[in-house]
């Protein structure tokens, strides 16, 4: 496992992850509004970004980097915008949410090593 890679990765997941849910914040999106779907799909492009990259620096296991992009990026996330939440005076996700949104990110991670993986091969080819 090369930490390096993972927090290379997971730096730019979360970087758009925060940037989303300040944005989000700001324009004070309800809570019942299908406008949280784009920003989820925005955190799920970042942790693909980010599986690109790690997966990138780790071409033996590309997948496995991307994954933990996504998972780890997800728990930063998680708690940025769970303390805007919670300071706006809104209740916190639900275990559930936190569960579905880990393994949508931990996808998204690994769709971006896979990425990588099929570009390196089709460069050295």
């Amino acid at each position: 496992m090369d930490w390096k890679a993972v927090g290379m990765g997971a730096v730019v997941a979360i970087a758009v992850g925060v940037l989303a849910s300040v944005v989000a914040a700001v324009i004070d999106l309800p809570k019942d509004s299908n406008g949280w779907f784009v920003f989820f799909w925005i955190d799920i492009i970042g942790a693909g970004v980010g599986g690109f990259i790690a997966g990138r620096r780790r071409l033996d296991t590309p997948l496995m980097h991307g994954a933990l992009v996504g998972a780890c990026a997800y728990v930063v996330i998680a708690a940025f915008a769970t303390t805007i939440t919670l300071v706006s005076g809104h209740a916190g996700p639900a275990v559930a949410q936190v569960l579905f949104a880990v393994l949508w990110l931990a996808l998204g991670g690994t769709i971006g090593g896979w990425v990588a993986s099929w570009r390196a091969q089709r460069t050295r080819a």
